[in-house]
């Protein structure tokens, strides 16, 4: 088998975020060498893992309904664990952070709140959010960004639902208004993926029941739609931005008589026009 370390680390990003009690990476060079692969198993849920910035690994999930923070080497053994003393509480998405620590998105008792840990799994601070005029409220990623973070979630009310965006100092401290994005021509639309653009950036895939696949850009302060597709039945799972700049997509889609299949779509962008290079089911 041909491949890479890197696809073997992509696999086990996958298997985890299927929330799988274990982890499992796989790693293989050329056809004449012997593949090597391990297995460790946690009596725990992982939703997310991340590579840490002194080589190692973060994952996070929940033990017994309570966020579960969990840093391991490339072969597997456990370097720390954190647990969150709160029942009905998950983590849900890790940001390794240029310090070398880690930035835990999570849920406590339906509640938004991050958690920042440094390199050895001490708690730096943690802080909750909450928007009063939202019915419902949700963080599911972050980014690093020059002097903070940038907070990535949801929010819905009567009026439907909105991208938000929360920027955060290196304390946890909101800097300025929340940011709302929504779809005017389709409001339902949500956007469960991002990457972040080598320019300042960030791309946003969502999906809605009008708008099907759905990719927003915001940078300089701006939303721009630079591709929507109502005919593909599409839920996204994840995203990663290619080498040559184009967003790789990967997640459900319907296809008739055959019901829900894995999907892979690449889209392209060449002179701002972005179009599907290759789609994969």
């Amino acid at each position: 088998m041909k491949c890479s370390k890197k696809l073997g680390i992509h696999i086990s990003v996958l298997l985890v975020a299927l929330g799988l009690t274990g982890l499992f990476i796989t790693s293989c060079t050329t056809p004449t060498q012997q593949s090597t692969s391990w297995w460790k198993t946690v009596n725990a849920n992982f939703y997310h893992v991340a590579r840490t910035a002194d080589g190692n690994y973060v994952t996070t999930g929940d033990l017994s309904d309570k966020t579960y923070i969990y840093k391991f080497r490339e072969n597997g053994t456990k370097i720390w664990d954190y647990h969150v003393d709160v029942d009905y509480s998950e983590g849900r998405y890790v940001l390794a952070t240029s310090d070398k620590g880690a930035l835990i998105v999570e849920r406590e008792q339906a509640k938004p709140w991050v958690i920042k840990l440094d390199q050895n799994g001490n708690k730096q601070w943690k802080n909750a959010y909450e928007l009063s005029q939202f019915s419902d409220m949700e963080l599911k990623f972050a980014f690093e960004t020059q002097g903070g973070y940038l907070l990535v979630g949801s929010a819905s009310d009567d009026d439907g639902s909105f991208l938000l965006l929360i920027l955060v100092n290196q304390i946890g401290e909101i800097i300025g208004s929340p940011i709302l994005y929504q779809n005017q021509n389709d409001r339902s639309a949500g956007f469960p993926c991002a990457v972040a653009l080598t320019n300042g950036g960030y791309l946003f895939v969502g999906k809605g029941n009008i708008s099907g696949l759905l990719v927003v850009k915001y940078i300089n302060n701006e939303f721009t739609i630079v591709y929507s597709n109502s005919e593909i039945v599409w839920t996204p799972l994840s995203t990663v931005l290619a080498d040559d700049g184009s967003l790789i997509i990967v997640g459900l889609s319907y296809v008739l008589d055959k019901g829900f299949r894995a999907t892979a779509i690449k889209l392209r962008e060449q002179n701002n026009d972005w179009t599907i290079a290759w789609t994969y089911i």
